[in-house]
C-alpha cells in the first residue's frame, strides 16, 4: 500500500508497505521492522507469537519520553498472550495492537504531531 504524499518530512515516514517490505524515507526494508522518529531496524519476528518483551528493551531505554508503542500484527489484527501485554503495561507505556497497515498510518500521523512513538511492524 502506498502512503506517500507531497509533504516534506524530516523524521522517519513510512511511505509504503506490503509484499513483506517497507519503504521508509526512500529506503527499502525486507521483513519486519521497528521504526522510531529517526531510526529503523530489522526485526526478526514473523508472527505475533514470536514477540518477546526483550525485543523492546533497547527502544525503551533510548527514549526518556516514549509514550506509545504500536505493534502492527501483520495482515490482520491479533493479540499476543496476556503475559506480554501485562509486562509491557507494567513499564507504563501505551500499547496498541492493530494490523500492520493501520499501525503504519497511525505512526505517520503521530510522528507528524511530534509525539514520541515507536512502531514494531510485522511484515506480510
Amino acid at each position: 500500500m502506498d502512503l506517500s504524499s507531497s509533504i516534506v518530512f524530516n523524521k522517519n515516514k513510512i511511505e509504503s508497505y506490503g509484499d513483506r517490505r517497507f519503504k521508509i524515507n526512500g529506503k527499502s526494508f525486507s521483513g519486519s521492522v521497528i521504526v522510531s522518529d529517526k531510526a529503523t531496524v530489522n526485526w526478526s519476528v514473523s508472527s505475533i507469537n514470536e514477540i518477546k518483551l526483550q525485543d523492546f528493551n533497547d527502544i525503551i531505554s533510548n527514549y526518556d519520553n516514549l509514550r506509545t508503542l504500536l505493534i502492527g500484527t501483520g495482515k490482520y489484527n491479533q493479540f499476543p498472550d496476556r503475559e506480554l501485554i501485562k509486562n509491557i503495561s507494567e513499564i507504563n507505556l501505551g500499547l496498541e495492537f492493530m494490523d500492520t497497515g493501520s499501525a503504519c498510518r497511525t505512526f505517520n500521523v503521530l510522528i507528524e504531531e511530534n509525539r514520541d512513538v515507536v512502531a514494531a511492524l510485522i511484515a506480510f
